[in-house]
């Protein structure tokens, strides 16, 4: 299995968009020209909202917090499944 950053790739393609990948949030399997990211966080349209409203909460009332994991690359901050 590759990995495209801290995204595993299940199914490659010679166009980097139509890769399909897994969610590192919720396990969704989903195209890398659909995966977005949020301060560092890779997610798909289905974690969406829920990695946004985190981060903005992290980055409200956590800010010293949320710098750390924004520049942090070793760091992951929020949860992310392992997959087989």
């Amino acid at each position: 299995m590759t990995h495209i950053g801290r995204i595993k790739v299940i199914k490659e393609d010679e166009d980097i968009m139509n890769c399909i990948c897994i969610c590192p949030h919720c396990g969704n399997k989903e195209l890398y020209g659909n995966m977005f990211m949020i301060s560092g966080i890779h997610g798909c349209p289905n974690c969406q909202t829920e990695l946004w409203n985190t981060i903005n909460y992290d980055r409200e009332h956590q800010y010293d917090a949320y710098v750390r994991k924004a520049n942090n690359h070793e760091y992951e901050p929020y949860k992310y499944m392992e997959v087989e």
